[in-house]
């Protein structure tokens, strides 16, 4: 098995699991394919937070336009990357479990926090 397909997706509602089965699904015949989700509780709790909370909602809403946005996106962007190295003994084991190691990694992220995670991971070659 030359290439293994990591199929990422967020515990944050039912969307990016919806997304990444749909993605799983189109995945041509023959093509080795996991699913992967983060340990990271984080997500998960936020967005649960901001869906029943209703100021929390609000203030969620606010920090998706202009200024505040600007600002939220540059430190959350960097925190998340700061994080990334916690991912690597989770895709270490996706990558241990297979019968034929993978000699190609291809991940497809359904949410961005784990795509800039993974993205800062590419940045260390030869850690996996």
């Amino acid at each position: 098995m030359p290439r293994l397909v990591v199929i990422t997706f967020a515990r944050a509602g039912l969307g990016h699991l919806r997304v990444a089965n749909a993605i799983i699904e189109s995945v041509p015949a023959g093509t080795e394919t996991v699913f992967f989700s983060t340990t990271d509780r984080a997500t998960s709790f936020f967005h649960r937070l901001s869906s029943i909370n209703p100021v929390m909602r609000y203030l969620a809403e606010a920090m998706q336009h202009g200024l505040l946005e600007a600002v939220f996106t540059l430190l959350y962007t960097a925190s998340i990357r700061a994080r990334a190295g916690r991912l690597l003994p989770q895709i270490e084991a996706v990558v241990n479990q297979q019968k034929v190691r993978p000699t190609e990694l291809v991940f497809i992220s359904t949410h961005f926090g784990l795509a800039h995670q993974l993205s800062e991971l590419g940045m260390w070659p030869g850690r996996i």
